[in-house]
Formats: structure tokens, sequence, C-alpha cells
């Protein structure tokens, strides 16, 4: 499902802004524009503001790297150390980590720059427009990554000019909106659900540029 499609239907569920709102989307992969990605700007990030909390989720999740290069096929390895001499499963799943919580967290902030870093354009049009729409009307938007319950690589392929890796999330998060005054007006800080997505990354390995952007998303739904 497109980005317009999904930003444009008029449902009641949509007034949250949730995360979910903009999943389900793709690029145009021929135009890959390869500006940015969530290795570096991770390190740009650094560490700044991260709570003991934080840092264990992020112990947590990163501690699955070992089971999930063991998960990846000797095949698949093979393919995309072909294509990318340099690649490190482990380097790459640490990033994809890093890259989930903090698309998430610059949502919720309307931090436009960081999503710039991460997302390819045509995902990053979406999630801009739908910070310009919330803050005209003065929400804001909480949300919390409370736990990973699980992160595997759902598949590794090669379409075209691009190599593609899915990763699976599963967490556990709360959301809120608050209107301008401040008040609650949807969502709970206890109401804790567990929300699944497959993501997938994607770079160029004739470019120069090592990094990886997000290119798709897809939120998973008790119906599928």
């Amino acid at each position: 499902m497109y980005l317009d499609i999904i930003f444009f239907a008029i449902l009641a569920v949509f007034v949250l802004y949730r995360l979910f709102d903009l999943l389900g989307t793709h690029s145009d992969q021929d135009s890959q524009d390869q500006s940015g990605s969530f290795f570096s700007s991770s390190r740009q990030m650094g560490e700044e503001g991260a709570d003991f909390a934080h840092q264990e989720r992020m112990r947590k999740a990163e501690s699955q790297v070992s089971y999930l290069e063991a998960e990846v096929s000797t095949d698949d390895l093979h393919m995309l150390k072909k294509y990318d001499k340099s690649f490190s499963m482990e380097m790459f799943i640490k990033g994809a980590i890093k890259a989930f919580e903090m698309v998430i967290s610059a949502f919720a902030k309307g931090d436009k720059e960081t999503l710039k870093m991460l997302l390819h354009k045509d995902i990053f049009e979406g999630f801009d427009q739908a910070i310009t729409e919330r803050e005209a009307k003065g929400e804001s938007l909480e949300t919390k990554i409370l736990d990973f319950k699980s992160v595997r690589v759902e598949s590794v392929r090669k379409e075209r000019h691009l190599l593609l890796i899915e990763v699976h999330f599963a967490t556990e998060q709360s959301n809120i909106i608050r209107d301008s005054k401040g008040e609650v007006i949807a969502g709970d800080e206890l109401d804790i659900e567990t929300v699944k997505d497959v993501w997938t990354f994607g770079r160029n390995p004739a470019s120069k540029n090592p990094n990886w952007l997000l290119i798709e998303t897809d939120r998973i739904t008790e119906s599928d």
C-alpha cells in the first residue's frame, strides 16, 4: 500500500498518527538515493540522552546478533559478500536495531533531519507530511519502545541494482497523543501493545557509499 493511500484515508483511527500510519510503504528502488544511512547517523547520534533502560533494551536486542547470523543461510551470506566484500551481518543488525529506535523516536519528536538521514526520499515525504499535519493541529506524539521482544532476518535478496535485507521487529510500545494544551486525547502510557514490523533496508553495492537506507516498511496485523 502506498503512502498516498495511507495518509489521505479519512479514518478515525488515524488520528493517533502512530508510526503504523506510515508503514506498509515502499520506495521506487530504481531511484534509490544513497544520501544517508543508519550506520553513519547512528554514530552521529551517539548515546546522547540514553538512559539505563534504553541501554538495557539495546543490549538485549544486540545479544540476538549471533543467533541471527546463524539463521542466515550460507548462500545468502556468500551473495552479500560477493557484492559487498566489507559486509558484516553483525554490524548490519546492530545498525538496523539502532535505526528502528531512531526512526520511531524521530517521528514522535518531529525530527525531520534525522529522518531524512535514515529514510529513502519517497518514504521520507510521507513522514514529513504526517509531522507537518500533526504540528498544524498543535498535537504531539509520545512513543516509547519498552522492549525488543525479537529481531530476526526475514530474507536476503538482490533486485536489479540493490541488495535488500528484510528484518522483522517485534517490540512493546506505548503511544500517547496530546493536544495543544498538553491534554491526552488518545492512548495511555499504561496501554502496552506488541507491535510487529518488517523493514527492508537496501543499498547499491556499486555505489562508493557503503551505507544502507530504509526503503520499505510493513506493519504485520493480526489478520496477516
